[in-house]
């Protein structure tokens, strides 16, 4: 399983020019999003597979339908799906 490491994140606040004026100048309207780099798609993946493998068996077991199941048959369900998801 790939390493998960955490940066500290970072808050920009950002000024806004035109208060009360024309909403058409706003400054969210013209910005468009940016494409997903493949370092963040990375990172994204990776931290959904480590939010997923430390929680996974928590939530399963009290379900009614999956608390037959043992928590080695989730993980291993869980990677299986994650591999395809994210390869």
């Amino acid at each position: 399983m790939p390493k998960v490491t955490t940066e500290p994140r970072v808050i920009v606040k950002r000024e806004v020019k035109n208060k009360g004026g024309d909403a058409s100048e706003s400054p969210k309207r013209d910005r468009k999003p940016k494409p997903w780099t493949p370092e963040e798609e990375a990172r994204f993946a990776n931290i959904i597979d480590k939010i997923c493998s430390q929680n996974l068996w928590r939530e399963c077991k009290d379900d009614p339908l999956l608390a037959g199941r043992r928590a080695n048959g989730i993980q291993s369900h869980w990677k299986s799906i994650y591999k395809k998801a994210f390869k």
